[in-house]
C-alpha cells in the first residue's frame, strides 16, 4: 500500500511558489493535484492542463473556475514524479 501524498511548497500562483506534491507518482500525481483544488475550491470547473518547464524542473499548469466565476491558474512542480516509473 501507497502512503498518501502530503503537499508543500507554496500557494500554487506561479512557477517560484508552486505546490510540490510529496510522495506521488505518475499516477498518482495527476489526481492530487485535482484533489488539492477541489479542497480549495469545491465545485471548481476543470478547463486544460499544461505541461510546463522552467529553470529546469517540470510543471503542471491546471487552469479552471471557480464556483463563484473566477478563473484561476495553479502551478504544480512535478519534477519529483514527472518521469518516474508507475507503481
Amino acid at each position: 500500500m501507497n502512503a498518501p501524498v502530503t503537499y508543500s511548497g507554496g500557494d500554487g500562483l506561479s512557477f517560484d511558489d508552486a505546490i510540490i506534491i510529496v510522495g506521488a507518482n505518475v499516477v498518482s500525481g495527476p489526481r492530487a493535484e485535482h484533489d488539492y483544488i477541489q479542497g480549495r475550491f469545491p465545485g471548481y470547473e476543470f478547463h486544460r492542463q499544461c505541461l510546463k518547464e522552467h529553470k529546469g524542473r517540470k510543471y503542471d499548469l491546471l487552469e479552471f473556475t471557480t464556483a463563484a466565476g473566477e478563473s484561476k491558474a495553479m502551478y504544480f512542480d512535478i519534477s519529483a514524479h514527472h518521469l518516474a516509473k508507475r507503481q
